[in-house]
């Protein structure tokens, strides 16, 4: 499941892929999977090993969690730039 979520953070990241470095861009994939698997766990219905897919609506907030945050690190990157 852990890696089923990061493989979709990542996908859903794509879009934002040209905005930033290689290496940045993993970094985020990474951390933003990072926060997300915390989040997982302190829900309490999140099993690691279990290889389950992702719901309908766990892609969707997962999706939208990725645009928001993806936004606010672009206007901070934008903001220190200028």
């Amino acid at each position: 499941a852990a890696s089923e979520l990061a493989s979709f953070v990542v996908r859903a990241m794509n879009r934002y892929k040209a905005q930033m470095s290689h290496d940045e861009f993993k970094h985020e994939a990474r951390k933003l999977s990072k926060i997300l698997l915390e989040k997982e766990r302190r829900g309490g219905a999140f099993d690691p090993q279990k290889l389950v897919e992702l719901s309908a609506h766990k892609r969707a907030k997962i999706k939208q969690f990725v645009a928001d945050y993806m936004g606010k690190l672009l206007a901070r990157q934008s903001e220190s730039n200028q």
